[in-house]
């Protein structure tokens, strides 16, 4: 039982990372609309599963590695309206 609550928490940080990557990644291949959405929902998965251990577990950095990862998919996505329509 140890071992799955600790692999949650590996993974909410795992999800934040994959978060930030994809929306970084995927908008210089100018494929905005698709980066943005993996990041977002990534980002949302993994806030949601630290929000399962924060009583056992210090989830602190994998908070923020979300929450970056879903600021990054955000402006990914402003970028992609403002050189579509400008």
């Amino acid at each position: 039982m140890m071992n799955k609550m600790k692999s949650n928490y590996k993974l909410g940080i795992i999800l934040g990372i994959i978060s930030i990557i994809c929306s970084l990644l995927i908008c210089s291949i100018n494929n905005l609309v698709i980066g943005w959405l993996i990041g977002f929902i990534i980002g949302i998965i993994g806030i949601y599963l630290n929000s399962k251990n924060k009583n056992k577990y210090n989830v602190k950095l994998s908070n923020i590695l979300c929450i970056i990862g879903i600021i990054f998919s955000i402006l990914n996505f402003i970028m992609g309206i403002i050189t579509k329509y400008f």
